[in-house]
């Protein structure tokens, strides 16, 4: 009965002419049988199976081992694979080859790579993130000095702009015809001549800027008396030297900023360049007729020594490489913490150890963009410790331990600072915060390790001062 079951399963098998030329004996029937199922294996590709025990017990054949059922079984592995492999690897599918969309760079680099939103504005990118590092400096021990000055009467007692020199400090009224003011520690000062005719003009002088470079200092002066608007220069802010720029009896909002190592480029409805402080030459007119009419004239600028950006407070900036070829950025924008747009106003840049910085206000909350080059800006990520609140920021300066921005915060008017190593992580330092007596900072700056910033504090022309730590 064995022999006649091998017979059998080798003729299902390998089916032969004639099984009459199978061996019949048991045992050369099995071994043979053996051999054939290998033969088999190996010509479809399968794993040679061990060989049997030399006795083994007899079994029926299951259905799937028939060299039919293999075949069939191998041809439904192949199309089950090949097919969806067809449609997923591009088997003329649209969706096949086409790019994952992926997020643009987050315009920071010296923190964990936040998720960025792109917006319509190609030169803005808006990180929606917030940073995890801490600053690595502060700010100690800040000191309230209300000075004894009379700005004249022009306007509310405030210092507006200030700026560090070698001999110490020099700053001029918030408004317009206030007078120019020096100090020699931040504590003490003193008013250079007439309020009125700081640089013996005349009546009816309105300083809109001041700039330092090396031992210069340079002060944008309109006269409306005499319909003229030029460049003052001294080295120590009582004796002046000054160049008309051109003859306007309007006055618009003008800048100043070093530029190279003597000379100054200023910036308002035009643009002029000086290399030496002293002669100045138009280089630049047209493009800034292209700033939104409604709200025309560069307001602030910053420069590397090289690379210029000049800004308005609708925050659309000019910028140069070489104070020649001049290119119009779009304007900056921004979102707030609900990653919703908002209307945007730029008040200040500067440049600092980690590139261009500018400051503003995104609806009531202080906003920051940061830039390495001027051309291509980003939003920092919202940082609610440090812009949480309703807040302005008036002004920014930075030095080589980084930035402080200055302004007010909270519901009231409270004078605050604001610290950063690289523009992108900030700690907010509220100055004053009782609610009987109005503050705000307008300008900061540092000299020799000590940030100095200006205001009011009530009626009061203000000064803090502080002392770097880190």
């Amino acid at each position: 009965m064995k022999s006649q079951d091998a017979i059998r399963r080798m003729a299902e098998a390998n089916p032969v002419p004639d099984v009459g030329y199978l061996h019949v004996e048991t045992v050369d029937a099995e071994r043979l049988f053996s051999s054939i199922e290998r033969r088999r294996d190996e010509m479809i590709g399968t794993q040679t199976r061990p060989p049997p025990s030399p006795t083994p017990a007899p079994q029926l054949r299951a259905w799937y081992r028939s060299p039919a059922a293999v075949f069939l079984i191998a041809v439904a592995v192949v199309l089950v694979t090949a097919v969806p492999l067809a449609i997923f690897t591009g088997g003329g599918s649209d969706v096949a080859g086409a790019p994952a969309p992926t997020a643009p760079a987050p315009g920071v680099t010296t923190m964990p790579a936040p998720t960025t939103q792109p917006t319509t504005v190609p030169a803005t990118t808006v990180p929606s993130e917030a940073p995890v590092a801490e600053p690595r400096f502060a700010l100690e021990g800040w000191e309230l000095i209300t000075p004894s000055v009379d700005l004249g009467g022009a306007s509310a007692a405030v210092f507006g702009r200030v700026v560090a020199t070698d001999f110490g400090f020099v700053a001029i009224g918030g408004s317009v015809g206030d007078g120019i003011w020096t100090s020699r520690d931040g504590i003490e000062w003193i008013e250079v001549s007439d309020p009125s005719d700081p640089v013996g003009l005349g009546v009816g002088v309105d300083i809109l800027d001041l700039a330092v470079n090396g031992n210069r200092i340079a002060a944008v002066i309109h006269n409306g008396w005499d319909a003229v608007t030029g460049v003052a220069t001294s080295t120590d802010a009582e004796n002046w030297t000054f160049a008309i720029l051109s003859e306007a009896s309007e006055m618009y909002p003008m800048s100043v900023v070093a530029y190279g190592t003597d000379g100054f480029i200023v910036s308002g409805t035009a643009i002029w360049l000086s290399t030496d402080g002293e002669h100045y030459e138009l280089v630049q007119e047209q493009i800034l007729q292209q700033l939104d009419p409604s709200d025309p004239g560069v307001r602030t600028s910053a420069s590397d020594g090289h690379a210029v950006v000049l800004g308005s407070n609708v925050a659309e900036l000019v910028v140069t490489q070489d104070g020649e070829t001049w290119q119009l950025i779009p304007r900056l924008v921004g979102v707030d913490s609900e990653e919703q747009a908002c209307s945007t106003y730029l008040s200040d840049l500067a440049y600092g150890p980690e590139g261009f910085v500018a400051v503003g206000t995104c609806g009531p909350y202080g906003i920051v963009w940061t830039s390495p080059d001027g051309f291509t800006w980003s939003q920092i990520p919202y940082d609610a410790a440090a812009f949480g609140e309703p807040a302005w920021l008036s002004s920014i300066t930075a030095s080589e331990h980084g930035y402080v921005a200055g302004g007010t915060a909270g519901g009231e008017e409270n004078a605050t600072v604001w610290a950063s190593p690289d523009g992108i992580h900030w700690t907010r330092v509220v100055l004053e915060e009782t609610v009987e007596v109005e503050s705000g900072v307008l300008a900061v700056t540092i000299h020799e390790n000590t940030v100095t910033a200006v205001g009011w504090h009530g009626g009061d022309a203000a000064v803090w001062r502080a002392a770097l730590a880190g």
